[in-house]
């Protein structure tokens, strides 16, 4: 380094300690937004297969979600444009290729079992198609039938002879000639395939409901489902109907055993799920494990075991059993976020990984998402690292797989460590910026390896020393490492030999270190407990500089780096703060998410001047805020070095 190179260095750094009191303070909460690739939308409707038990389909906002591990990992497509929130799924009978998703503006059409989709009319609020005869369906629009007999693409009025409002149509699934509908005279039932219509109202008073539910063993047992009466059931065909649930209760949930009608559910806001085995004489709350929860969507699947799902306003879908009382998670939130990396070159480009489903990417800054899992065995990523001279080139480490290489932004990947045989968990993967073909990563938390040929060949170098969980280069010198591993070590010789250089320190339970960009020989390190210690002299001496609102992990701007962002937590809520005099006093920057749990990392996009929170479980994930405002005066300030 020059005297001149050091004498800005210092000089910036003097200036931005005086004038830190100049920078804004933030008072009030800190606005962050939610962008994450899963749960950041409410799940419209979940259906089951007729053929794979397995197989789970699902959709939320403008998605189409399908899991062929009942629920262990999910495939996303999207469907429509940025506006659209798909409203339900229905599977043709006669084709499980096909489906189609009304949504609030127009009716899709999938022929390739979800991968590809097309509008094929104005939203239709309720869309069903006949069991027995393929490519005919019929649709309710603005209280009119309408028929389609080539699936759904040409649309007739029907001619069906009523003359009331439609607000639900359905078909006895037993026999192919008997149809039912509601609107507003009633129920009206039709043994001629849709010919002649005669009142099954009964002792109704002219309802109009959304839902007709006919038994496939009984088709004198009927469910009547309104948002407005509750849910009336006949077992004679009509002639009388029974309210067995009432509308105080019911909040549009509702669901029948296919293969006991006598055993029905339904769904009440906060109070959860009820179940009643008597044909709704009595009932039982179901909840077991969850409370205060708020279902939208329930779906009995009928099989010998009992299995409901239920999917909640936010937090995904959950499944259970008859003979369990507690729910399990089936996917489309809470999944663990794991690695995650912006493109050096284009900070609208992203990756991410979520345990279960693997790896997302997004090109628009996180308004979509799509997976990127081609080549990958296994969907727990637990590293990732992007070259930064050549955004193609991205390495990452899977959970029990060893490391793997994608030469083109993540489209396809290989195993890349197949003569060194890492199997094991891959954790800190560090590409040198100055010098690519230098490579190091932490293995089983126990070995350090390091390619000095851009990953053409691996070696283990240093000790064995269980705990290994950071491992950062020093931006000053890149030659120089710093591993933590319940203590602070450093090597300067590419990891042969390493001292240890943090006797200072009366904690030993140390996380990660932190070296400063701004000035050589300034490390910070956090403990386990959210300690945080700093020394100026490479380790020589240290002090405690944050006991109070503990704080994990820490984040420096790079346009000025004595501003620091650190994550920690504040009454149990995760949450971020920031400080201007590197790190001698902290100030609070908001909660992300307002999620109990806490801030894994966090990232600065220099290209957008975004501030990115990582949080492992939660809905979305991914969260973002405004970096610190800066008057430009300090801009020019240059932090340089060799």
């Amino acid at each position: 380094m020059t005297l001149w190179q050091n004498f800005i260095i210092h000089t910036g750094i003097a200036l931005a300690s005086l004038l830190s009191p100049l920078f804004p303070v933030a008072q009030t909460q800190q606005t962050w937004v939610p962008i994450g690739p899963l749960g950041q939308f409410s799940i419209g409707d979940i259906e089951s297969d007729a053929t794979d038990p397995n197989k789970l389909y699902a959709v939320a906002g403008r998605y189409f979600y399908t899991s062929s591990d009942f629920g262990i990992s999910w495939d996303s497509y999207l469907v429509g444009n940025e506006t659209e929130t798909l409203l339900s799924i229905v599977n043709d009978p006669t084709d499980s290729r096909i489906f189609y998703s009304p949504s609030n503006y127009f009716t899709y059409k999938s022929h390739d079992s979800g991968l590809s989709w097309y509008p094929i009319g104005f939203r239709y609020w309720q869309l069903e198609t006949d069991p027995f005869t393929p490519g005919k369906l019929y649709a309710i629009k603005d209280g009119s039938l309408y028929l389609s007999t080539d699936f759904g693409e040409n649309w007739v009025l029907s001619n069906y002879p009523t003359t009331f409002i439609v607000s639900t149509v359905t078909f006895d699934p037993t026999n192919q000639s008997v149809i039912y509908l509601s609107g507003s005279n009633g129920i009206e039932k039709s043994t001629d395939g849709g010919n002649n219509w005669t009142s099954i109202s009964g002792n109704l008073t002219n309802q109009s409901f959304t839902e007709l539910i006919v038994s496939p063993q009984d088709s004198e047992v009927i469910y009547a489902v309104s948002s407005n009466y509750g849910v009336f059931l006949t077992r004679d065909g009509g002639v009388e109907w029974t309210r067995v649930i009432y509308p105080n209760a019911y909040d549009g949930g509702f669901a029948m055993d296919p293969t006991d009608a006598a055993t029905i559910y339904y769904t009440q806001a906060y109070n959860g799920v009820y179940q009643s085995k008597n044909w709704g004489q009595t009932w039982t709350n179901i909840n077991g494990n969850m409370t205060a929860i708020y279902p939208r969507v329930i779906l009995a699947l009928g099989n010998s075991d009992k299995t409901v799902l239920i999917a909640l306003e936010t937090n995904g879908i959950f499944g259970k059993n008859g003979n369990e009382t507690i729910w399990k998670p089936c996917g489309l939130s809470r999944a663990n976020v794991g690695a995650f990396a912006v493109d050096p070159t284009n900070s609208e480009t992203m990756y991410l990984a979520r345990d279960k489903s693997g790896l997302y990417k997004t090109v628009d800054g996180g308004k979509n998402w799509f997976l990127i899992n081609d080549g990958l065995p296994d969907f727990t990523v637990t590293s990732l690292t992007i070259d930064p001279h050549n955004p193609d080139l991205i390495f990452l480490g899977l959970y029990d797989k060893g490391l793997f290489r994608s030469t083109d932004q993540g489209a396809s990947w290989i195993k890349f460590d197949t003569d060194f045989n890492l199997n094991g968990t891959i954790s800190s993967l560090v590409i040198d910026p100055r010098n690519p073909e230098r490579i190091f990563g932490i293995y089983k938390e126990t070995y350090v390896f390091r390619s000095l040929d851009g990953g053409e060949s691996w070696s283990f170098v240093g000790d064995n020393l269980f705990g290994k969980n950071s491992l950062k280069l020093d931006p000053f010198d890149l030659e120089t490492i710093y591993v933590t591993n319940r203590i602070l070590q450093k090597s300067t010789d590419n990891g042969d030999t390493w001292e240890t250089i943090s006797d200072g320190i009366p904690a030993t339970n140390l996380v990660a270190v932190f070296p400063s960009p701004a000035q050589r020989g300034v490390l910070y390190v956090t403990t386990e407990y959210g300690v945080l210690y700093k020394t100026v002299d490479g380790g020589q001496n240290w002090s405690q500089i944050s006991g109070e609102n503990h704080k994990y992990n820490l984040t420096f701007d790079p346009r000025i780096p004595s501003i620091i962002y650190a994550s920690g937590g504040v009454n149990g809520i995760g949450s971020m703060f920031f400080s201007t005099d590197g790190g001698r006093s902290w100030n609070f920057y908001g909660s992300p998410g307002d999620s109990s749990y806490m801030i894994e990392n966090t990232y600065i996009n220099t290209g957008q001047e975004e501030l990115l929170a990582e949080i492992a479980f939660d809905d979305y994930g991914i969260y973002k805020t405004s970096l610190l405002p800066v008057s430009d005066t300090f801009l020019p300030i240059i932090f340089g070095s060799d």
